[in-house]
């Protein structure tokens, strides 16, 4: 009987992914529990016993009933387990019976029964065991059984056991629920195992015996190796950061490269050393796979030990400490000749071809050409090879990376951060100070020597501190979300579900066209991240179908063999930046890497662009428009839409062209590149396809380029047309499509319906009536509006959901929903600031014409991102369509950490949001309850803004607080100078001094030098002032003439300040309201309004009105588990104020007035303790508000306090002052609480009035008081 696989013969284990292999192979042979010498006395035994049973038995020739009764089943209680059989789980509407159920105990098992069970009830459940007959294929269907590997995922995700295993008896697999889709396993060939001797047989015995599964070991073991893995990772971040500035430095170094140091050249350098690294990168990872030839049934074989990286590596790693030769170059040339053999294959060394120009020199002719020298390529190879690790015995060591640990995703993560970075020589000495370079002084560690190269940010950083590639699980989510719905209705129209809810086809060959005819796309690739999950979750479900493909070859397996369809036909990317593109294809490479296959053909739908700028064809005409004239552009646009025109492309050259572009791009998909030959043939079609656009192309570059600078007229228009197309060719229009092709090279225009013209065009050249993508999914680069402005007239005149201020990743939302199919859905992770951010208006009102939300996971406080730094990190799922009533919501509200995220998708609950929330000028995502409870606050009231008249106003902004803001001392200072400089001296309060329901001092006071005061008769003011002249008068208002230099600035309300009014900061997390007539001014962290019915403090502290708020204003972050909001005007004016009656108002006027009374009592009593505790205890310095001691009233005791004054002021209680400090504490504290519960007292009547006052039911008052969360009584 063939091996399923041979390695397994060589090996005591194969772990595919499941584990990390160095921590398989070198960490836990060194543990004490594989050191125990009763474990192994077990093993020997359990050994001995399963050799004597399989000598009583011929198992191949076993049926699968058989072979279960004589050998499965005594093999598992051998091994300790105690199981029940064929017990039923549910499984979507039916149930699926897993051949065993593993526990704990006897009792345990005797206990199942034939219901049908839950997955809440199969928590005791070790692990699922499904058994195959003796050979069984387990990564292929065939007409008489599924897919093994496919089965046992369904299975562990049904009944979301942890642990499964897979066995025929002789290959014994161990899955693990959160990555078996993936058809990652731990396996071991036990038949092998038997003969040899026990140290190898403990592979199987101690991952596959019951305590293993009970004691918890197979979890802590994943556990570790994960952690193991992500160690791994972040090392080589590190040293792959390294590697690439050798690496350049080896290029510049080398004499017979003769390469200069300047800007381009370095470039080149740089850009070629990425490519060297994405090179050593697939033979890295292709040699642990062992998809080259590293091994045969005998040992070693002639690739191995003559050419692969591994002999490479081995010899740069021995030999790096030595002193290389300036200008040797051995280590390059043995690789270059790795390169060629890669590329073209070779007889000799048993290796076919992997032809995807990755590895042409053609394609590269700079690294065929040039030479990295040894020095600085040895050691290159080394950062590569080994990293430093931790190890329990040995302390740290520098290892050997197994890149097999690595997941294709992580290795991307690496290398997409390498694309970050400019190249550049430093020309002095440089070291390193808040993380960026800057010229080394006297006593600086440098860094770089004149003359070394260096990676440095756009802002000089040496290295980046934070990444958004995006997460495994979020991109899981966005992709599952995406595309699920939209296989399940294809699916359906060629298959039907049987009893057990498995998919029975009726045509194969109907659901394989039809899924493999999907298009997705991801506008902005990046490393490829997304796309790799799109091509492995298109393949298993494809898998999941058991289509038994009749060109599948016998050993394959058949997830490899689905993938590599599906990159071929389904998968579509653009990135503006052309490393980022060739790494996403190595990155699919590695994901659909067969053995003995070429590499796929990518170029056709991973495209080099900028996904923003574009022409359309339907928005080109054969008249100008001026570039500036967007409504009529737009216009003119929605026109042609409407009626299907094409303009300018009307004719038979165009249909023709465009016609025989699809057809090409048709044929391309139809090969599946299963030879070199085939490869080169999609090659010739896909340049056939590019030289039949090309003219179109460049017609499009030129319409484009005129946003970006070409002048350009309609003579000028004209001529192109002719050039390009009639044969009238003139000097004139080649010098203008010259420099347009300049312009969008340096803009990297990107012209969508030219790049890929089959989503837009059927082959007769028509244009097709549902035009885009079936799925577009992504994260869109997070870039600031700042860094854009070149763009700016382009977004202008061509996206809806332009705003001078609006972020770049918002426009990738309107192109994405442009090129997405109708009703077909979009899925990204964005910031969430377009939920209520001014610069997102436009974005909103775009959202609610053109889409709908299907799904939104808002992840609050948390950053999902892995050093960096997000605004409200937020997945959306977006369908291009009207809206259905409802849609779901998750919000992950507690701070948790950030590895913890991904299992919150799963068990946070999930609330049902109206979609009509769309249509409000900000968005909440949350309970349709709360959405609808909003609505009925809000309708037919007045707005705070109309009850008070519109006399709603900002603090006041000085423009330079140093000069014109002064303490206590000051003013004394001040007025005893001169008497007169206490008129213009008023108290000032800033946002933080203001609480609820009081303020407190602040101590500060404000110059009120207003607008035309004579400051002649204020001299001590005009003298403190003159220091600060030459910046004030550098104020913008100072400089245009609207006010003098010593004048605050101009300010139409000053009177205002002297009234009775209402104070609230611009930010708090809790009602912060507070009356005040005692004429104080206030900063620009501030905001009042005048009224003097307090009534209306009342109403404004309630939490009907906080909950309005939190609907209406812009939430910041989350502070103690509640939000802070930004109460400015703009939010505050809008809030509703119910109708009162004269009792009403009556009671809470008298309630405003008693709360805000008792607030200052006890705001007295805190400060009365604090002076005493500084008097006593701090030679009166001030308690600061950030310690514990601000607060004493939440001490515990005097213990607590003693604590606290030696954390403070290294003091303690005399121990004859102890009972004394106890008492007074504890009355104080008494003191406190009382003020509190009579504060609390008061404001559970006013919320009961205003309740009443809003006509509010039971339930929506519960629903208030559960959304607002604060505590009553609040300091």
């Amino acid at each position: 009987m063939a091996l399923q696989n041979p390695l397994l013969d060589l090996a005591p284990h194969l772990n595919r992914g499941l584990f990390s292999d160095h921590y398989l192979n070198e960490v836990i042979p060194e543990s004490d529990e594989w050191q125990d010498g009763l474990l192994y006395a077990q093993a020997k035994t359990i050994q001995t016993q399963i050799r004597a049973l399989l000598a009583e038995i011929q198992p191949e020739q076993l049926e699968e009933a058989q072979l279960e009764e004589q050998w499965i089943r005594p093999v598992l209680e051998l091994l300790g387990h105690q199981y029940a059989v064929q017990i039923k789980v549910r499984q979507r509407k039916s149930y699926g019976q897993p051949d065993y159920v593993l526990v704990a105990t006897e009792d345990e098992a005797r206990a199942f029964t034939r219901d049908i069970y839950e997955p809440h009830q199969l928590t005791h459940v070790l692990a699922i065991v499904d058994a195959k007959r003796w050979g069984t294929h387990f990564d292929q269907s065939s007409s008489s059984h599924r897919n093994p590997s496919h089965q046992i995922d369904e299975y562990l995700r049904y009944s979301e056991c942890k642990w499964g295993i897979l066995t025929d008896g002789r290959y014994w697999r161990l899955y693990e629920r959160t990555s078996s889709k993936y058809n990652l396993y731990y396996a071991v060939d036990l038949d092998t195992l038997l003969e040899g001797d026990t140290d190898p047989f403990l592979y199987f015995y101690i991952f596959f015996r019951q305590a293993a599964f009970t004691t918890g070991w197979l979890n802590r073991i994943l556990i570790s190796s994960e952690e193991f893995a992500e160690q791994i990772t972040e090392q080589l971040e590190d040293e792959v950061y390294d590697a690439l500035e050798l690496i350049a430095q080896g290029f510049l170094q080398y004499r017979r490269n003769q390469l200069t140091d300047d800007p381009v050249t370095l470039r080149t350098i740089y850009e070629h050393s990425l490519v060297f690294l994405y090179r050593l990168l697939f033979l890295f990872y292709a040699e642990s796979r062992e998809i080259l030839p590293m091994r045969d049934g005998e040992g070693r074989t002639k690739y191995r030990v003559n050419i692969s990286l591994s002999t490479i590596k081995q010899e740069a790693v021995m030999t790096f400490k030595s002193k290389f030769a300036a200008d040797s170059g051995k280590l390059y040339t043995m690789l270059r000749d790795l390169f060629f053999a890669i590329d073209a294959g070779s007889e000799e060394y048993d290796l076919a071809p992997y032809n995807g120009r990755l590895f042409s020199d053609e394609e590269y002719p700079f690294l065929a050409d040039k030479v990295i020298g040894d020095r600085y390529l040895a050691p290159a190879l080394d950062k590569l090879a080994r990293v430093e690790v931790q190890n329990e015995r040995r302390g740290k060591q520098r290892v050997f990376v197994d890149y097999r640990d690595l997941e294709v995703r992580h290795l991307g993560a690496i290398y997409e951060r390498l694309l970050e970075y400019d190249l550049d020589v430093a020309t002095q000495p440089l070291a390193v100070k808040g993380g960026k370079y800057v010229a080394a002084k006297n006593d600086d560690k440098v860094i770089k020597q004149p003359g070394e190269v260096y990676l440095r940010t756009g802002n000089n950083e040496r290295k980046v501190t934070g990444s958004y590639y995006t997460p495994d699980y979020i991109v899981r989510f966005i992709v599952e979300h995406t595309l699920e719905s939209l296989l399940m209705d294809i699916t359906r129209q060629y298959a039907t579900r049987n009893e057990d809810g498995t998919w029975q086809v009726q045509d194969a060959d109907g659901v394989r066209d039809a899924i493999l005819a999907l298009n997705v796309l991801d506008p902005a690739i990046g490393s490829g991240h997304f796309l790799v999950e799109v091509t492995a979750y298109i393949a298993e479900w494809l898998r999941s179908l058991d289509l038994q493909p009749a060109d599948i070859e016998g050993g394959e397996d058949e997830l490899a063999y689905w993938k590599r369809q599906v990159v071929n036909a389904c998968i579509y990317g653009v990135d503006i930046n052309p490393l980022a593109v060739e790494l996403a294809k190595v990155s699919l490479w590695l994901a659909t890497l067969t053995r003995d296959k070429p590499l796929s053909f990518l170029d056709h739908h991973l495209r080099v662009g900028n996904s923003l700028v574009g022409a359309g064809m339907l928005e080109i005409d054969v008249n100008l428009p001026d570039v500036s004239m967007q409504q009529r552009v737009a216009r003119r646009k929605a026109e042609a839409e409407a009626a299907g025109q094409l303009v300018l492309f009307d004719n038979d050259a165009f249909t023709q062209n465009i016609g025989q572009a699809v057809d090409d791009m048709m044929r391309i998909e139809s090969i599946i590149a299963e030879t070199v030959e085939n490869v080169k043939q999609q090659e010739a079609l896909y340049r056939d396809l590019t030289d039949e656009m090309a003219p179109w192309r460049q017609l499009a570059d030129v319409w484009t380029a005129r946003y970006f600078g070409l002048a350009l007229t309609q003579a000028d228009w004209e001529a192109v047309r002719k050039h390009l197309f009639n044969g009238e060719t003139s000097a004139q229009a080649q010098a203008i499509i010259d420099e347009a092709t300049k312009i969008a090279v340096e803009q990297c225009f990107f012209h969508w319906e030219f790049a890929f013209p089959e989503m837009f065009f059927n082959t007769d050249g028509s244009r097709r009536d549902e035009i885009g993508f079936d799925a577009v999914v992504g994260n869109p680069p997070y870039v600031r509006q700042e860094r854009i402005t070149p763009m700016k007239p382009y977004l202008e005149t061509h996206y809806d959901v332009y705003q001078g201020t609006a972020d770049l990743f918002l426009y990738f939302y309107e192109q994405g929903l442009r090129f997405v199919r109708e009703e077909h859905l979009l899925g990204f992770v964005t910031s969430g600031t377009y939920m209520n951010s001014n610069s997102a208006t436009e974005f909103r009102k775009y959202i609610h014409a053109n889409a709908a939300f299907e799904t939104v996971v808002n992840f609050g406080e948390n950053q999902p991102f892995k050093g960096a730094e997000m605004v409200y990190p937020t997945i959306a799922i977006l369908r291009r369509g009207d809206a259905k009533p409802t849609f779901r919501h998750l919000f992950v509200e507690d701070v948790m950490p950030r590895l913890q995220l991904g299992e919150a998708l799963e068990e946070i609950e999930w609330a049902e949001s109206l979609s009509e929330i769309t249509a409000m000028s900000e968005w909440r995502f949350q309970a349709k309850e709360l959405t609808a409870l909003f609505k009925k606050i809000n309708q037919n009231k007045e707005t705070l803004d109309k009850v008070v008249e519109g006399r709603i106003y900002s603090g006041i902004k000085t423009g330079l607080n140093e000069a014109f803001v002064i303490d206590g001392a000051t003013r004394k200072r001040l007025i005893d100078e001169h008497p007169s400089s206490a008129e213009i001296i008023k108290p000032m309060l800033r946002g933080q001094d203001l609480r609820p329901w009081y303020q407190k001092d602040s101590q500060l006071y404000l110059i009120w030098t207003y607008i035309g005061i004579e400051i002649e008769s204020y001299p001590a003011i005009k003298n403190h002032l003159t220091p600060f002249r030459p910046a004030l008068e550098k104020r913008a208002d100072c400089l245009s003439g609207q006010c003098q230099w010593y004048e605050l600035r101009p300010c139409n309300y000053y009177d205002e300040f002297n009234e009775a009014k209402i104070f609230w900061p611009d930010i708090s997390k809790l009602p912060r309201f507070s009356f005040d007539e005692n004429g104080l001014y206030s900063n620009d962290k501030c905001f009042f309004q005048i009224y003097d019915d307090k009534n209306l403090l009342s109403i404004l502290n309630s939490r009907v009105t906080w909950f309005a708020l939190s609907q209406i204003a812009t939430p910041l972050r989350l502070r103690a588990g509640l939000w802070q909001y930004q109460s400015k005007i703009q939010f505050i004016k809008r809030l509703p104020i119910p109708e009162l009656t004269a009792q009403q108002e009556r009671d809470l006027a008298s309630i405003a007035e008693e709360i805000t009374a008792l607030a200052r009592d006890r705001y007295r009593l805190h400060e009365n303790v604090r002076t005493i505790i500084s008097a006593d205890f701090g030679d009166r310095q001030p308690i600061s508000t950030r310690v514990a001691l601000y607060e004493w009233w939440n001490l515990e005791d005097d213990s607590a306090l003693n604590d606290e004054l030696q954390r403070r002021f290294d003091t303690s209680i005399p121990l004859n002052k102890r009972g004394e400090w106890r008492q007074f504490l504890a009355e104080q504290k008494a003191e406190h609480e009382k003020f509190t519960q009579d504060i609390i007292d008061r404001e559970v009547r006013m919320n009961a009035i205003v309740y009443d006052a809003f006509k509010l039911t039971a339930e929506e008052r519960a629903l208030i008081e559960k959304a607002t969360k604060y505590p009553y009584g609040e300091v």
